[in-house]
C-alpha cells in the first residue's frame, strides 16, 4: 500500500512541478504514516456485532421484526449498503437454504 500511494504521490509532485504549479525550492519530501491497528477496536466491534446478532435473532423469534428487517439493521450496522430484495433472492437460490437459516 505504501508503495503504490509513494508512487501516485512523486507521479501528482512531478506533474505538478511540470505545470508549473509547484516551485521548484518547495521541499517534496514527505512520509506515509499508517495508524497503528488497535485490537481492542475490532475486539469491541466483533462483541457488538454478536450482541446485535443475538439481539435479532430474539426479536425475530418473538416476530418483533421481519427478516428484511433484521438484515437491514445489521447491515446498516456494518456500514455496509446492500440491496436485501437483492440478497434474499441469492439466499432463496442457495441448494441447502432452509426457513430460518442463513
Amino acid at each position: 500500500m505504501r508503495a503504490m500511494l509513494r508512487a501516485v504521490l512523486d507521479r501528482v509532485l512531478t506533474e505538478a512541478r511540470k505545470a508549473g504549479r509547484l516551485a521548484a525550492s518547495i521541499d517534496t519530501q514527505y512520509d506515509i504514516i499508517f495508524p497503528e491497528i488497535d485490537v481492542a477496536d475490532h475486539q469491541t466491534l466483533a462483541s457488538a456485532s454478536q450482541m446485535l446478532v443475538s439481539a435479532l435473532t430474539v426479536a425475530k423469534a418473538q416476530g418483533w421484526v421481519s427478516d428484511e428487517t433484521a438484515m437491514r439493521l445489521l447491515f446498516q450496522f456494518a456500514g455496509v449498503e446492500i440491496d436485501i430484495s437483492e440478497e434474499q433472492a441469492r439466499i432463496k437460490k442457495e441448494p441447502d437454504h432452509a426457513p430460518g437459516c442463513a
